[in-house]
């Protein structure tokens, strides 16, 4: 009884670590009575926590605001240049956005989420709010719905089941049965498209990435400017490019 108290204790203790990491992220820079407002807990249980936290190295303090460490982007970075994906991927999406002259990003599914894990700029500028590391839902993007096109049917309806499917724009599919016929266009034809249905003005193509053993849990996208990504160059010549880059990197992946 008392070692499930102590560890019942423990994992409370952890939340709250927890807790006041993510608290600092959003905030940015804060003081201990923002941080206190924030997590709705105590003053003193949060600086017990952000002591500890200093001391281990994961939050660093200057005068009396805390920001997170550089050790987080140095354990994203050791993690990223571990998955096969980032290394086979890297010269296949410098060649895509050479040729294409737009943005070409790697992408990894992580539970529900993926996430942008790497980016290769072409000579056409495009601003977006997603950036190296971003979690995203995979529904509103090409790249998302490249990967959740391919899942078991039970894991589509499990992440479903928990999607967002609000209208990020007039474009958004948010009805469930429409994306899932739109999942299903997918499959049959190998890429996703996204027609302004995550920020206005923007398009991207999206092609799934199988590993060695046939299953998808990553993809590669090209996004441009709606402008320039209309027409058979949406729905032809950008779809080959990126269909052949990514047959490249599967077979990277099989044949290191």
């Amino acid at each position: 009884m008392g070692n499930d108290a102590n560890s019942q204790h423990q994992i409370k203790a952890l939340q709250k670590a927890f807790k006041i990491v993510e608290s600092i992220d959003r905030l940015g820079s804060a003081t201990l009575a923002e941080i206190s407002r924030d997590v709705e807990l105590p003053k003193t249980t949060v600086y017990r926590h952000l002591a500890t936290l200093k001391e281990s190295g994961y939050i660093a303090q200057t005068q009396d605001e805390y920001q997170l460490s550089y050790r987080f982007l140095e354990y994203g970075i050791r993690r990223r240049s571990r998955d096969p994906v980032y290394a086979v991927a890297k010269e296949s999406m410098n060649t895509l956005a050479e040729d294409t002259g737009e943005r070409v990003w790697c992408v990894v599914k992580e539970g529900p989420h993926c996430v942008y894990v790497y980016k290769v700029e072409g000579k056409y500028p495009i601003s977006t709010d997603i950036h190296i590391g971003q979690r995203r839902e995979l529904h509103p993007y090409a790249a998302g719905k490249a990967i959740l096109a391919f899942q078991p049917q039970e894991h589509i309806d499990a992440i479903l089941d928990n999607a967002d499917l609000i209208p990020r724009t007039e474009n958004t599919i948010t009805d469930r049965d429409t994306l899932l016929d739109e999942l299903e266009t997918i499959r049959e034809r190998g890429y996703a498209v996204n027609r302004e249905e995550s920020i206005k003005g923007l398009r991207g193509v999206g092609a799934p990435i199988r590993n060695e053993y046939d299953e998808v849990h990553a993809s590669l996208s090209i996004a441009g400017a709606a402008n320039r990504m209309l027409g058979d160059r949406l729905t032809q010549e950008i779809p080959e490019m990126l269909l052949g880059a990514v047959n490249d990197i599967e077979l990277g992946l099989r044949h290191p």
